[in-house]
């Protein structure tokens, strides 16, 4: 279990922490009662409150405040929030990239970060960054994915066999790339050879942060058919930022939503998606299903989508269900249709 207990985390927090003190004060988001509260306890929506900025530059600004929440074994949990938000700085704490400058991040009870932490947990956390192919370095694809294991001081033969699953599991032709520039290939193989690589380390945990930008539609449906295979078929936590709304109501368990450094909402997808103009206050939109059904309401279509259920499969569904019950004429028969009732 990955948990951020009361983490703030500052660029610009002063070297020697031991002359930390209380200086000024800086909005942060705070835990707050709420009526709606998700079966893990978190709160759905949280507010503002107060809090010293212990001992930083007066001019600096927090890239994340106060946040606390949990990711359990098994989950599929998104992170959303508009640009600069915090997102890839948060995820940059789950695996000791960065320290935070106050509070704890603990995986499975002990810190990822600083001397004395322990050498196991780097290869339990895996990260693929935003467009991770532009991370590859090796002249063959064989030795970009076995580098990290080779990190771990595995034999040959450990490593050989990590390299054949890792590439097996992102269906690419083992044998045939193993010699290949990685250079050579099309983007969407790069960034399968890429992500081969973190696969390679034997992670428990995925952290993507936008798997599937710059990708075609044809390879970004097959990247995230990947993630969820990973999920589903090998037991794999998975943690995904995104900006897509519709990928984190159809795939997350969980989704919480940063803004400016602080947590702005956290629930399960139905939860965070039903307050639309909350979910706007900070430049985010509903998915897309969600927003196809309210115009159809507001039309006079009575349809409505089952509570938490965001998937384009089921809004057809639903519009030809409502369809069946409620038939409509079209074209010129509506037009008449509408200047009847207007003359009645």
């Amino acid at each position: 279990m990955i948990e951020f207990n009361q983490v703030s985390y500052s660029y610009q927090a002063p070297r020697n922490r031991k002359q930390k003190k209380p200086s000024r004060l800086s909005t942060h988001t705070a835990r707050q009662e709420s009526p709606k509260a998700t079966k893990h306890g978190e709160n759905i929506f949280l507010s503002r409150s107060q809090k010293p900025a212990w001992g930083n530059d007066p001019a600096a600004i927090w890239a994340l405040e106060d946040i606390s929440f949990s990711v359990h074994d098994g989950e599929f949990f998104g992170i959303a929030g508009h640009t600069g938000s915090g997102k890839s700085t948060l995820i940059q704490h789950m695996n000791g990239l960065l320290s935070p400058t106050e509070g704890r991040v603990l995986i499975d009870g002990r810190e990822p970060y600083g001397k004395n932490a322990p050498d196991d947990i780097c290869g339990q956390i895996g990260i693929v960054f935003q467009y991770p192919e532009r991370q590859l370095f090796a002249q063959t694809v064989f030795e970009d994915v076995a580098f990290g294991p080779r990190n771990l001081k595995l034999d040959a033969a450990e490593i050989e066999q990590r390299y054949l699953r890792a590439m097996e599991v992102v269906r690419l032709d083992a044998n045939a790339l193993r010699e290949i520039s990685p250079f050579e290939l099309s983007g969407g193989q790069q960034r399968r050879v890429a992500f081969a690589g973190v696969l390679a380390m034997g992670p428990r945990v995925l952290v993507l942060d936008e798997p599937t930008a710059g990708l075609d539609p044809q390879s970004r449906a097959s990247f995230l058919a990947l993630i969820e295979r990973l999920h589903t078929s090998e037991g794999l936590t998975v943690v995904m930022v995104s900006h897509n709304m519709d990928d984190l109501a159809r795939l997350c368990d969980r989704v919480l939503i940063l803004e400016k450094g602080r947590l702005f909402a956290l629930g399960t997808p139905a939860e965070v998606f039903a307050d639309e103009g909350r979910l706007n206050q900070v430049g985010l939109a509903l998915p897309s299903t969600a927003r196809i059904a309210r115009k159809l309401q507001a039309a006079g279509m009575p349809i409505a989508l089952p509570t938490g259920d965001f998937s384009i499969e089921t809004l057809a569904d639903c519009i030809a269900e409502t369809l069946r019950k409620n038939p409509v004429q079209t074209g010129e028969g509506a037009a008449f249709a509408q200047r009847k009732g207007t003359q009645q």
